[in-house]
């Protein structure tokens, strides 16, 4: 009895909350709907992801050029002479820097990771521009489609 009524109740709750709902129509023009497209297709957004990680890709391989600095110390306690993993003694303060000034095999990845990069780009472009050239007949069949029903 109990699961009757609560099933009884389920119906009448979403038969009464479909009748509330409204949609609404929206008329859009050829480029507010390629715009559409281009944000919405999930092809396009792969391909966008892509094109990020190519570049963090040139971001990664570029950044043994660029500068680091490492500050610490050396202090613990001990209960003999402190030794510490180089095998000299403990210093209070400790700066290391370190940075590629030439290395031609990483200038070759990161001129490959560039290329990579730009292909990506180039594909991204090329998938957008095709779904624009799909995007547009489909308008256009609608549009006629409509104008045909009045």
């Amino acid at each position: 009895m109990f699961k009757r009524a609560v099933s009884v109740l389920l119906v009448v709750s979403s038969l009464i909350l479909a009748s509330t709902l409204r949609a609404e129509v929206f008329s859009m023009t050829l480029k507010q709907a390629v715009e559409a497209a281009l944000k919405q297709n999930p092809d396009l957004a792969l391909a966008r992801l892509d094109e990020e990680k190519a570049r963090q890709a040139v971001r990664l391989a570029r950044d043994p050029f660029s500068p680091k600095l490492v500050v610490g110390s050396g202090l613990a306690y001990t209960s003999g002479f402190p030794m510490s993993i180089e095998g000299s003694a403990p210093s209070i303060v400790q700066a290391n820097a370190s940075q590629y000034l030439f290395n031609r095999p990483q200038s070759y990845q990161v001129a490959q990771a560039r290329e990579n990069a730009r292909g990506t780009q180039l594909g991204t472009a090329a998938r957008a521009l095709s779904l624009e050239r799909y995007a547009m007949p489909v308008y256009a069949a609608t549009v006629a489609g409509i104008l045909d029903q009045i």
